[in-house]
């Protein structure tokens, strides 16, 4: 968790943020926060629900393609200097961050024996 938290947080985080306001100023800072947020709030219902209907391990690993896509989306349109790439990116990452921010604690949780739980 630490190491998935450390990477995003640099690679989508505060030095993420820096490039865009370097590349587009203030205005594309926000549409591109603004997107990942909104993505996120709309995906938590529907991923909440799928994840209660189907295997969460099962849906993490399906997760992980998406995650992988958007992340790379969003390297190459940074590698590129293209915001149209990189909005792509986010779109594709947004709601598998979300997945994996709301199930992986789910499944460690469950992975627990239920007489150590506290």
């Amino acid at each position: 968790k630490f190491l998935s938290t450390a990477t995003s947080g640099v690679a989508l985080g505060n030095l993420f943020d820096a490039y865009l306001l370097n590349l587009g100023g203030n205005i594309l800072v926000g549409a591109v926060e603004s997107t990942r947020g909104v993505l996120q709030l709309f995906s938590a219902y529907p991923i909440g629900v799928l994840s209660d209907r189907t295997s969460k391990v099962a849906l993490l690993k399906r997760n992980l393609f998406l995650g992988t896509l958007g992340l790379c989306g969003v390297v190459v349109g940074v590698l590129l200097d293209n915001i149209g790439i990189v909005f792509v990116g986010i779109v594709l990452w947004a709601p598998s961050s979300q997945c994996f921010n709301s199930t992986a604690q789910v499944v460690v949780a469950e992975s627990v024996i239920p007489s150590l739980r506290t």
